[in-house]
């Protein structure tokens, strides 16, 4: 890897035309992650972005769990560089392989640096946007719940009717619990069984999960 910039002069046209082509593809690059708000998307427009500039045919990014390879998978690649946020490493792009020459100019040097520094807080970014979502999914569903289960516990104490109560109480427990299948059995002198979705053949089945409660 060989710096070409001290052969060039300062306010060369080649400069220039060097220093606009990266600011116009770091305005580019910013609209397209603005536009594409994933983890996946920014890597990739990441990656795409550096092979371009660079005119790579091979490259790799690598972000949490995921990676993205374009071209052909390397051994070994031209050029390794960490993606940083704050004083961690969330990533790394690795530019160029087999076949390839990577020759640096300050300003593309620069152009990279930039490129792997907004990139980084991009996915930090979006990595803790996606968590407050998810967290807000959660809560959500428990405010659902805790909503499903009041309203029904209310009808149920006006229910003089044991299999009206047991078809409520079955309700809850699904709406809550998010299954499907259940089954409550009574005994209060005689023996009663309600169903949902189930058979009585099916009560024989030993893998079902079993609660035994107390009732006034």
């Amino acid at each position: 890897m060989a710096d070409t910039s001290a052969n060039l002069p300062e306010n060369s046209e080649f400069s220039r035309f060097s220093l606009e082509l990266d600011i116009n593809t770091i305005r580019e690059f910013i609209l397209n992650t603005r536009d594409n708000l994933s983890l996946k998307s920014v890597a990739n427009i990441t990656i795409l972005t550096l092979m371009g500039r660079l005119k790579l045919k091979n490259g790799m990014i690598k972000v949490g769990e995921f990676s993205i390879v374009k071209g052909k998978p390397q051994k070994k690649y031209l050029l390794v560089r960490q993606l940083v946020f704050g004083r961690k490493a969330i990533g790394e792009v690795c530019l160029g392989g087999e076949g390839e020459a990577i020759y640096f100019t300050k300003n593309e040097s620069l152009f990279v640096d930039t490129i792997c520094n907004l990139s980084a807080v991009l996915l930090k970014n979006v990595e803790n946007i996606e968590k407050l979502k998810a967290s807000n999914r959660k809560l959500n569903r428990k405010i659902l719940q805790f909503e499903s289960i009041f309203e029904l516990s209310r009808e149920m104490l006006f229910t003089s009717s044991v299999e009206k109560a047991a078809g409520i109480c079955m309700n809850i427990i699904i709406g809550s619990l998010g299954i499907k299948d259940i089954a409550i059995e009574i005994n209060d002198g005689k023996k009663q069984v309600f169903l949902k979705n189930l058979k009585k053949k099916d009560l024989l089945n030993k893998g079902l999960k079993k609660i035994k409660a107390n009732y006034i």
